[in-house]
C-alpha cells in the first residue's frame, strides 16, 4: 500500500507509516485489517509521529484492528527507522512515547538497537483445566498483558488450539498474549500467541515476560521462532535487544 514501509525485527513484520514525512494516516484500524489480507501479512500497522511536546510517539494496530498498548519489536523497528530517517541521532538515547508510557531507545553507531520495556510486574499465578490438562500460567504486565505457560513439551497443535481460548479467557479483561515456554539445554524457548494477531515469529514484550517469570538470572536469552532476544535488567527496568552478533 502506498505510503507504507515494511520493517522487521526478529521475525516480527510490520507496515510502518511515518507521519512525520507522509502526513496523517486516515482510518488506521481499518487499514490494519486490510493489511491482514496483504501477501506480506504484517503482524500490525505502526504509526510514527510526535506528541504536542515534540517527543517521538509510536502507535500500533493489530491485524484485527485492535490497538495494543506497546510492542517491543515494533519499538526496535521505530527506533532504527527514526535514526535512519534523521528523526533521532545514533549514539544518543532518545524517548519514544507509547500507549504504555514513555520508553527509552538507543541505536549504536553500528546499528544495534536497544530499547527499554519499562518496569515489568508479575501479577498473579493462574490455574486452568483445558482439554483434560492442568496448566499453570504466570500473568505478567509489561504495559501490555502476558500469560507465561511452561511445559516439558508442547503437543502438536497446542498453540493454535489453546492460544485463542486463553487470549479470550474471561478473567483477562483486556485479552492476553500467551507464551508457550519450554526449558531445555539451550535455556528458555517459546512460541507466541499474540492477541489480535495469532501466532507470531517473535514478541519483544513477550520475551521480557518470559524472562521476568522464569529466568533464574539476568541477562536472559529467550529463543523464539524468529530469533533470539536478550533481556537485560537495570534496577527494576527491563531492556530488550539481540545478542551480540545477531543484528539489530
Amino acid at each position: 500500500m502506498r505510503g507504507l514501509a515494511w520493517v522487521e525485527a526478529s521475525g516480527n513484520r510490520f507496515a510502518l507509516h511515518d507521519a512525520l514525512v507522509q502526513g496523517a494516516l486516515e482510518g488506521p484500524a481499518e487499514r490494519a485489517r486490510e493489511l491482514a489480507q496483504h501477501p506480506r501479512r504484517p503482524d500490525g500497522l505502526v504509526l510514527l509521529d510526535r506528541d504536542r511536546a515534540g517527543v517521538l510517539r509510536m502507535t500500533i494496530w493489530n491485524r484485527d484492528g485492535s490497538r495494543p498498548e506497546t510492542c517491543g519489536n515494533a519499538l526496535r523497528c521505530v527506533a532504527r527507522w527514526a535514526v535512519e530517517r534523521g528523526h533521532a541521532r545514533s549514539g544518543r538515547p532518545f524517548t519514544v512515547r507509547t500507549d504504555a508510557g514513555a520508553r527509552r531507545a538507543e541505536v549504536g553507531r553500528d546499528g544495534r538497537v536497544r530499547v527499554s520495556m519499562g518496569i515489568g510486574r508479575r501479577v498473579a499465578e493462574h490455574h486452568f483445566r483445558l482439554g483434560g490438562r492442568r496448566l499453570t500460567g504466570i500473568e505478567c504486565d509489561l504495559g501490555n498483558p502476558h500469560l507465561v505457560l511452561q511445559a516439558a513439551a508442547w503437543e502438536e497443535g497446542d498453540v493454535e488450539r489453546l492460544g485463542p481460548r486463553l487470549e479470550r479467557e474471561p478473567r483477562f479483561a483486556r485479552g492476553i498474549n500467551v507464551e508457550f515456554v519450554t526449558v531445555g539445554r539451550e535455556g528458555l524457548s517459546a512460541r507466541i500467541w499474540e492477541r489480535g494477531v495469532g501466532e507470531t515469529e517473535a514478541c519483544g514484550s513477550g520475551a521480557c515476560a518470559i524472562a521476568l517469570a522464569l529466568a533464574p538470572t539476568f541477562p536472559a536469552q529467550v529463543h523464539l521462532r524468529g530469533g533470539t532476544l536478550l533481556v537485560e535488567r537495570e534496577g527494576r527496568e527491563l531492556w530488550l535487544t539481540t545478542p551480540s552478533g545477531e543484528g539489530g
